[in-house]
């Protein structure tokens, strides 16, 4: 998480990427393997889980901050420890805020993979770097 962290705070990072980020303490909370909302939800939250959802480390708070970083998003649909969901809800609270330049966001999810980065995930971030990186694009 600490790349999401970092993006809106530090302008001189120029291009990121995020394998499997857990994006909104909020909606993991309250969002199933599926994606789909859990309302009401099976097991109320803590105490401790109330504060942690109320702090400001919630992407979806300051989602206008990213741009123009180009960002990457890969995630694997088979993570048992971050649902894939939670990289489209990253998406879809960003998209907005790309839309006068869409190729500097991107989500790429890997079907049957895990929590674990694959080579092809390897070769994205190669290829993510490259572009915005050594070729300023």
């Amino acid at each position: 998480m600490s790349v999401i962290l970092a993006l809106p705070r530090d302008k001189r990072i120029k291009a990121a990427v995020a394998i499997a980020p857990a994006q909104s303490p909020r909606r993991l909370l309250y969002t199933d393997m599926r994606g789909k909302e859990q309302w009401p939800i099976v097991t109320p939250p803590t105490a401790e889980q109330l504060e942690w959802l109320s702090r400001e480390e919630d992407p979806e708070t300051w989602a206008q901050h990213f741009y123009p970083t180009a960002f990457l998003l890969l995630h694997g649909t088979h993570d048992q420890r971050v649902p894939a969901a939670a990289s489209r809800l990253l998406y879809q609270a960003l998209a907005p805020h790309y839309r006068q330049d869409p190729g500097r966001l991107s989500l790429v999810e890997y079907p049957g993979a895990g929590h674990r980065p694959t080579p092809e995930m390897a070769a994205a971030t190669m290829e993510w770097v490259e572009r915005f990186l050594l070729l300023g694009g």
